[in-house]
This record gives structure tokens, C-alpha cells and sequence, in this order.
């Protein structure tokens, strides 16, 4: 991944999908990070 993002060449990667339907249903960080943790009010 640090191979293709440093070459900054969009065709050094494999091919996209779609993005249709694809939504982030949450978060979580390795607990090493220390990170305080939030309840967020999904709308």
C-alpha cells in the first residue's frame, strides 16, 4: 500500500468497485492508541 500511494500512479493499484451501497458502519482504534471513546448519535 505505501508502494502505490508514494508512486502517486492511480494504475499502480488494482481496479475499483463501485462505491453503490458501500457506507461505514463504524470505528474502532487498537486499544494501544489510547483513544478516548465517543458514543456519536447516528441521524
Amino acid at each position: 500500500m505505501q508502494k502505490i500511494l508514494e508512486a502517486k500512479d492511480r494504475q499502480k493499484a488494482s481496479k475499483t468497485v463501485s462505491p453503490k451501497g458501500l457506507y461505514l458502519v463504524g470505528v474502532k482504534y487498537p486499544q494501544k492508541y489510547q483513544l478516548p471513546s465517543k458514543d456519536i448519535e447516528i441521524r
